[in-house]
């Protein structure tokens, strides 16, 4: 028995791509955001969602980072070329933070 192709979904393309699943949507069916060479549907008609070759998606999800006006972004989910990320505040900090601004917002009502 020949092995299955594998198959992926909005969801795949949309973390390589670190965007939503609803932005993919777009880039296969939008008429304005359409994007070339995505890759086609092989789900049976009566399939609720739609499946594509991993090897197409990755062949797109390629070239989509390599045309981007913004690589960076979408390298996001891909550690090998991830920018570094802040160190997460302490949530001591957000809320110190946060009574802050409500007591400067507090003060500029009231006089």
């Amino acid at each position: 028995m020949a092995n299955a192709p594998e198959l992926v979904g909005y969801a795949y393309i949309a973390e390589k791509l670190n965007v939503t699943p609803q932005t993919v949507r777009v880039y296969a069916t939008g008429t304005a955001q359409k994007k070339a060479g995505f890759p086609e549907n092989v789900a049976p008609e009566t399939s609720r969602s739609p499946l594509f070759l991993r090897s197409e998606a990755d062949a797109f999800i390629e070239r989509r980072i390599a045309e981007s006006k913004t690589p960076a972004r979408l390298n996001a989910n891909r550690p090998d070329t991830a920018p570094a990320s802040k160190p997460a505040k302490d949530r001591s900090e957000i809320s110190a933070n946060a009574r802050a601004n409500a007591q400067a917002k507090r003060a500029a009502t009231k006089g």
